[in-house]
């Protein structure tokens, strides 16, 4: 009742200032713009400030973020750049000689790779899950990646084309899962896939960045995460969806701006970097 006697002291206060069709105009502006707000959410992308203020924190050097929040060290990150570089100028050939189905900047970028890379030498996770392939680019660090660890790892990606993962190697193919989802069903079969699969370890987002198909992936892959299970997200600065669903579960990811795109990763159930709110 109180609620109700203050909003309609307001109305009733906002008639004799304004009048009653100013007041009724102000009052659908009001409504309309909530209401809108949340559509336009939806499609709109958020601002580089915008992206701060929702982070615990943004670093700009893969090389940091690995020590600060990961703990490795820097003998060993000097180890793995030394890898990395090795592996860097192989891609490179491979996109000198082939021919590519997908624009080369839809890959990720050189400091998100190498950062991609180092996480699964150092994590050594048996279950990596990779949503977008286009030419193969991440697919190539992360199997390179476990390629190099001495346990076993396996690569699940999803795609909805088949001309995708031009730059992967046949002998490469056998630490990798890569399966085709339904164009008239892709969330059904993304649901369905993921039930099959042991728990994950590491998902890696970069496919359709619209809200709806992120958010969708980013809730339906959180039940499956296991204990010390890490989400990181490419391309984080098209959309709110991964700022909207931290701010649901509570949650601060930390940025890596590898320019001109942005790397967003979270860590929902604590995992060895402590990435949850302060």
């Amino acid at each position: 009742m109180g609620l109700l006697t203050g909003l309609t002291g307001q109305v009733g206060e906002s008639i004799r200032d304004w009048g009653v069709r100013d007041t009724f105009e102000r009052v659908l502006c009001k409504i309309a713009m909530k209401t809108l707000s949340r559509g336009f959410r939806k499609t709109d992308m958020p601002s580089f400030q915008t992206l701060c203020a929702a982070a615990q924190v943004v670093y700009d050097n893969p090389e940091q973020l690995l020590r600060a929040h990961f703990g490795v060290a820097a003998a060993e990150i000097s180890i793995l750049r030394q890898e990395y570089d090795e592996q860097s100028a192989e891609l490179s050939r491979r996109y000198a000689d082939r021919r590519l189905d997908y624009p080369r900047p839809w890959a990720v970028g050189s400091g998100s790779a190498f950062t991609l890379y180092a996480l699964v030498r150092t994590m050594s996770p048996k279950t990596v899950l990779e949503t977008g392939v286009a030419n193969g680019h991440s697919s190539f660090f992360i199997l390179q990646a476990l390629s190099r660890n001495s346990s076993a790892g396996t690569l699940h990606s999803v795609d909805i084309s088949t001309n995708v993962g031009t730059l992967i190697e046949p002998a490469e193919r056998a630490r990798w899962d890569l399966r085709l989802l339904s164009r008239s069903a892709p969330k059904k079969d993304f649901v369905s896939y993921l039930d099959a699969m042991p728990a994950i370890d590491i998902m890696i987002h970069d496919s359709d960045h619209t809200y709806r198909w992120m958010d969708f992936e980013l809730e339906t892959v959180l039940p499956r995460l296991s204990a010390s299970g890490l989400i990181v997200c490419d391309d984080t600065d098209l959309s709110f969806a991964l700022i909207d669903f931290c701010q649901r579960h509570l949650l601060k990811p930390v940025l890596l701006v590898d320019a001109p795109k942005v790397l967003g990763l979270l860590e929902p159930h604590g995992g060895t970097s402590a990435m949850s709110p302060e």
